[in-house]
C-alpha cells in the first residue's frame, strides 16, 4: 500500500493573507471556529479554548456562540439540516474583515448532509480549512482509542418515542430505555464509544467530552493518520473528494494547529518506503527480532541514524521495553549526502508478543511501520 499523508490535502493551499492582520508578534494568534453541530462539537472546542493558558498564546472563537444557539437548536428539532456552506461563507466574512483573525476554520461531518462538494469547493476559493469527519465527529472522539476503520451509518441511533418525537435511545449501554432500537455500535459510532466502555456515558450534550479525550490526543493524533493510510486507495478513487470517504477525520490538522505541533505522522507497511523531506526508508522484517532497513538521503548534509531513533510501539501508542542495537556493531549509521541506498539491520533483544509497530521518529517526523 502506498505511503500517504492527507493532513493537509483537504485545505487550501493560497498564501495566508490574513496572517499580515496580526497586530503585534505578542498578540495571541485568533483562530475562529464555526462548528455545524451545537453539541458534541461546540462544548468539545468551547472546552478546549477554556483550557488553553498564556503560554500557548492562542485565543479560540467558536461560532455558535449563546445567542445563536437557541435558534439552532430549533432547527435541529425540526429536522433543518446546516447548511455547510452558508457556514463556509459566514467564516470567510470573518476573514474579510477587520477583527485581526490569523485562521477561520469550519468544523463538519457527513452525517445526512448534501452538497458537501460545494462546500468543499467553496472553502478552497476562500481560504477557509476545515475539519471533516465521516461520519459523524463521534467517529475523530473514537480515534483517541483505537484504530477503527468501521463504515458506520451515523453518530447515534434514535428512535419514536411515545409521543412520537424522535429520542436518542443510547446505543451500546446499559441503561438504554429502547433495547430494541439499541445497535450496541454496529450502526452508530455513539454506541461503540458506549459498547467499549471508552465513554460510557456518552452524551452529545456533555460539556466535558474534551477532558475526557484530551489524555489520549497523541494516540488520536496517531490514529487519525492511521486512517487516512487505510483509506488511500478511495481517497485516490475519488481524486481527493474526501467528503465522499467514510470512514475518515482530519480534525487532528485542527489541533496540531491550535497547539502549533509541527510533528508529521505518516505510515507505511513492510517493504513498501516512505519518506520525510529528505530522507527515505524502507524496513522488511527478515524474521525474528531482526529487521532489514534501506535508507537514503536526499539532503545536503550527512544525516545520523542513532539506535534512539526507532522503536518498537504497540496498539495503544505505547512504547515497548526493548533495546535496538545495529547490526555492524557501531552505535551510529551516518548517511553521506547524496549518498547511494545503503543496507544495514537492527536487531532488538526481545520479541514482543501483542500487535505492535516499528517507530522511526527524528525531528518533527515520525514514521511507523505496520505489519
Amino acid at each position: 500500500m502506498p505511503t500517504v499523508n492527507f493532513m493537509e490535502s483537504h485545505v487550501s493551499k493560497k498564501p495566508n493573507s490574513f496572517m499580515a492582520k496580526r497586530k503585534t508578534q505578542q498578540s495571541p494568534r485568533i483562530i475562529y471556529l464555526a462548528c455545524e453541530g451545537t453539541e458534541t462539537e461546540y462544548w468539545y472546542f468551547k472546552s478546549l479554548g477554556e483550557s488553553l493558558d498564556e503560554d500557548e498564546n492562542v485565543e479560540l472563537r467558536v461560532y455558535p456562540d449563546q445567542s445563536d444557539l437557541k435558534e439552532m437548536h430549533l432547527k435541529n428539532e425540526k429536522g433543518v439540516k446546516t447548511d455547510h456552506k452558508n457556514l463556509c461563507v459566514k467564516v470567510a466574512e470573518k476573514l474579510a474583515s477587520s477583527q485581526g483573525i490569523d485562521e477561520g476554520w469550519i468544523i463538519i461531518d457527513k452525517d445526512g448532509h448534501l452538497g458537501l462538494e460545494e462546500t468543499f469547493s467553496e472553502a478552497i476559493r476562500t481560504d477557509v480549512r476545515i475539519a471533516f469527519s465521516s461520519v459523524s465527529f463521534e467517529h475523530w472522539l473514537l480515534l483517541h482509542f483505537e484504530k477503527n476503520e468501521t463504515v458506520f451509518q451515523k453518530s447515534d441511533c434514535k428512535t419514536p418515542n411515545e409521543r412520537g418525537n424522535d429520542v436518542y435511545v443510547k446505543c451500546g449501554s446499559k441503561q438504554s430505555k429502547y433495547p430494541m432500537s439499541n445497535c450496541h455500535g454496529n450502526r452508530c459510532v455513539a454506541g461503540w464509544l458506549r459498547f467499549r466502555n471508552y465513554l460510557p456515558d456518552f452524551d452529545k450534550s456533555n460539556k466535558r467530552i474534551f477532558q475526557f479525550t484530551q489524555p489520549y490526543h497523541a494516540l488520536a493524533f496517531e490514529n487519525a493518520a492511521w486512517l487516512r493510510w487505510r483509506k488511500y486507495a478511495e481517497i485516490e478513487a475519488e481524486q481527493g473528494q474526501i467528503c465522499q470517504i467514510n470512514p475518515y477525520s482530519n480534525v487532528d490538522a485542527l489541533l496540531k494547529s491550535i497547539y502549533q505541533n509541527e510533528q508529521v505522522v505518516s505510515w507505511s507497511a513492510w517493504g513498501v518506503p516512505i519518506k520525510t523531506s529528505d530522507l527515505e526508508l524502507n524496513i522488511q522484517k527478515i524474521g525474528g527480532n531482526t529487521y532489514n532497513i534501506h535508507a537514503h538521503n536526499f539532503s545536503q548534509k550527512s544525516q545520523l541514524l542513532l539506535p534512539d531513533h526507532f522503536h518498537l510501539s504497540n496498539e495503544h501508542g505505547e512504547k515497548l521495553p526493548i533495546q535496538l542495537a545495529f547490526s555492524n556493531g557501531k552505535p551510529t549509521i551516518l548517511l553521506l549526502p547524496q549518498q547511494e541506498p545503503i543496507e544495514f539491520k537492527i536487531m532488538s533483544n526481545s520479541e514482543p508478543t501483542e500487535i505492535f509497530y516499528l517507530n522511526y521518529s527524528c525531528g518533527n517526523h515520525r514514521l511507523i511501520f505496520s505489519k
